[in-house]
C-alpha cells in the first residue's frame, strides 16, 4: 500500500534551463525529495535513478561533471529520540554545487545574486 509523502518547495532561483529551489519535508519517506522532483517533470541534476542518464551537463558551453546528484540538506534538525532535545545541523553548499550555481548566476544575471 502507497504511504503519503508530502513534499513543500518553493522557486529560489529560475534559470532557463535550471531553478533552484527549497524544499521542506512533512513527511520523510526514502528519495520523496527525488521522486517527487522526477514526476513534476524537474528531476533533481545527476540524479541517474529518477533523473537524467547521465551525470554530464552542458551549461552555456561548459561541462560540468557532478560526483553526485546536486541535492543538499542545508538544514536539518528532529527531535532526538531519547533525550527529546531538538537537534539542529546546518551545512553551505558543497563546491561543485556553489560553482555551478555561480556559474548560471553570472552567464543568466551577469553577477552572483544569492
Amino acid at each position: 500500500k502507497p504511504k503519503l509523502a508530502i513534499t513543500e518547495y518553493s522557486i529560489v532561483q529560475n534559470f532557463s534551463r535550471f531553478t533552484f529551489i527549497k524544499v521542506k519535508l512533512i513527511t520523510g519517506r526514502t528519495h520523496q525529495i527525488r521522486v517527487h522532483m522526477s514526476y513534476l517533470g524537474n528531476p533533481v541534476v545527476g540524479d541517474l535513478t529518477y533523473g537524467r542518464d547521465k551525470r554530464i551537463i552542458e551549461i552555456h558551453g561548459k561541462i560540468f561533471k557532478p560526483n553526485n546528484h546536486l541535492l543538499h540538506a542545508a538544514l536539518i534538525d528532529f527531535k532526538h529520540p531519547i533525550t527529546n532535545e531538538v537537534m539542529s545541523f546546518q551545512q553551505k553548499l558543497p563546491n561543485e554545487f556553489q560553482e555551478i550555481l555561480d556559474f548560471l548566476q553570472e552567464k543568466e544575471y551577469g553577477r552572483k545574486v544569492i
